[in-house]
């Protein structure tokens, strides 16, 4: 018999995060070589007012188990969530500590305070800013873009300018606090 008992916590205060979503995934053994992610669901519950969770279940011994947790109000970790998971001993009773770091949101003015010409270029490096979503051409650009980031640190804010066909790359820290919007002028 495997057990998994957990705890789902706030990253920054160790407070529990109730009503999280936490999924037991198996992949399949090749030669007792792990082969592939954990992608089929194997079953789900959610993190209590404590923010406890626990499952059991007789293990197959072709398959490999992980947990995958996303939490409402948290920062979706793509590296936890699709590099594996939470890796599960099986045939043993697993205690685990998931730490989320809770979401927050940036809200990025960009504005051309110095225009130059019509080819002026300001454009945002953010990681909420992809395919060119935070990319402005011209003169007259005010405006602003909001994006989710990590709350309770400091986010890394980077961007660029290009006049005259001259570029000039910027950043800055910002410190974002969970679950609030953060302006940044």
């Amino acid at each position: 018999e495997t057990t998994v008992e957990g705890t789902v916590v706030d990253l920054p205060t160790r407070a529990p995060v109730p009503g999280a979503k936490v999924r037991l995934y198996f992949g399949k053994r090749d030669n007792n070589i792990l082969s592939g992610g954990c992608g089929a669901s194997h079953s789900e519950t959610t993190s209590n007012a404590n923010g406890n969770f626990n499952f059991n279940f007789t293990a197959s011994t072709s398959s490999y188990y992980c947990l995958y947790i996303d939490g409402t109000k948290y920062y979706f970790d793509s590296a936890q969530n699709t590099s594996g998971g939470t890796r599960v001993e099986e045939g043993k009773k697993n205690n685990i500590i998931v730490e989320l770091q809770p979401k927050a949101w940036l809200k990025i003015f960009v504005k051309n305070v110095n225009p130059f010409g019509n080819n002026d270029d300001l454009f945002i490096y953010n990681e909420f800013c992809s395919n060119n979503s935070c990319h402005y051409l011209g003169i007259s650009i005010d405006t602003f873009v909001i994006g989710i980031v990590k709350g309770n640190i400091k986010n890394e804010v980077r961007w660029g300018v290009t006049k005259n066909n001259i570029t000039n790359d910027y950043k800055d820290n910002i410190y974002c606090s969970e679950f609030i919007t953060t302006p940044y002028f």
